[in-house]
């Protein structure tokens, strides 16, 4: 399967709906989407057949939105890794709060 000949796209409405009846719209831009919603699947289609039919969708629609003069001058927006919270070495340590009951010594 193809996804050249088997993909319509709309770049206005930003889906993109495949020969069998599967369709996908996403939000934001084309080539990075911030949301991803399939539409009805067919009956006859199992999951990684849906699977594969949604990343090709995905292609299709980023492959369309190249030429497209308006999706590249937009902006790109990238998500910054966070690092994990280090404590300060000046910050003193809490004694923690233990619910546990200490034996009494015999």
């Amino acid at each position: 399967m193809t996804s050249e000949n088997t993909w319509s796209v709309d770049l206005k409405s930003k889906t993109a709906t495949h020969v069998s009846g599967f369709s996908l719209t996403v939000e934001g831009n084309p080539k990075d989407p911030s949301s991803v919603s399939p539409g009805r699947t067919p009956k006859d289609i199992g999951a990684h057949e849906q699977v594969k039919l949604l990343r090709l969708g995905l292609e299709a629609l980023a492959g369309a939105s190249g030429s497209s003069e308006e999706s590249s001058s937009a902006p790109v927006v990238r998500q910054l890794n966070k690092e994990s919270y280090q404590r300060p070495a000046n910050l003193p340590r809490k004694p923690l709060l233990s619910l546990k009951k200490n034996k009494p010594d015999a």
